[in-house]
């Protein structure tokens, strides 16, 4: 029992702890069941449907939780979600994503995660679309996960494409990416980077009297302060005024 942590619904088991692997059918019953399995050391839960709630925040859908013991008495641990949804902010939750899928590498080098999912937020007179994968790395050499190679690390990055977010009649999209390092001296740096962006301003990107459209650049954030730089082409509907 882990406090704050509960997870809820029907695992199945699969092991192996010999060096081969296995590949056989028997008859359970008068039914054939078919028995394949890797080389140890190897175990495996598989759920269906299965909830995890952590301090409030929700993951569901259908997780794998493997275990590999390589050659060399190398451990590794895999999380794998597919067909999930993941809900934060309590029972009324505002921020959340759905058709969440990727997986979570555990190891002694470290941990490393890719997950994927489209974005939803219910918030009145806000509303967002796209798609975002949350990529993380601790250890300090490249670890691929899900077959995509992740940089050495320590970071964590969040990257969105194809995003659209409207409050209140202001509209902004684009390609986002978010990530937090940290140098080689232990000190943390935040990089913002923006691509195919545009912002409209008193409407939507239609009727907008003002608009900024193929923003590019970068913003980063450290100690010492903030330094970057921003460009886009700007065009407006009002009578009048040209830029």
């Amino acid at each position: 029992t882990v406090p704050g942590v509960s997870l809820t619904g029907t695992m199945a088991l699969r092991l192996n702890t010999g060096a081969d692997p296995v590949a056989m059918t028997f008859v359970v019953g008068n039914t054939p069941v078919t028995l394949s399995l890797p080389a140890g050391q190897y175990l495996e839960l598989a759920g269906t449907g299965v909830s995890l709630d952590v301090a409030g925040q929700r993951l569901t859908g259908d997780v794998r939780i493997r275990r590999v013991v390589d050659s060399s008495g190398v451990a590794t641990t895999r999380l794998i979600v597919s067909n999930g949804s993941l809900s934060m902010g309590g029972s009324s939750p505002v921020v959340g994503f759905n058709s969440v899928s990727g997986e979570v590498l555990l190891s002694a080098a470290g941990s490393a995660a890719r997950l994927g999912g489209s974005l939803v937020i219910a918030l009145p007179g806000v509303a967002a679309t796209g798609t975002f994968a949350l990529e993380f790395n601790s250890g300090l050499t490249p670890t691929t996960v899900g077959g995509v190679v992740l940089p050495a690390g320590p970071f964590v990055r969040l990257v969105g494409t194809g995003v659209s977010l409207s409050v209140f009649g202001q509209s902004i999209g684009g390609d986002l990416t978010f990530e937090r390092a940290l140098r080689a001296d232990g000190t943390a740096v935040v990089r913002l980077a923006l691509s195919n962006g545009r912002l409209s301003l008193g409407g939507t990107v239609v009727t907008a009297p003002l608009t900024i459209s193929g923003l590019t650049g970068a913003l980063v954030v450290t100690a010492s302060g903030v330094a970057g730089a921003l460009e886009g082409a700007v065009s407006t509907t009002i009578p009048g005024l040209s830029l």
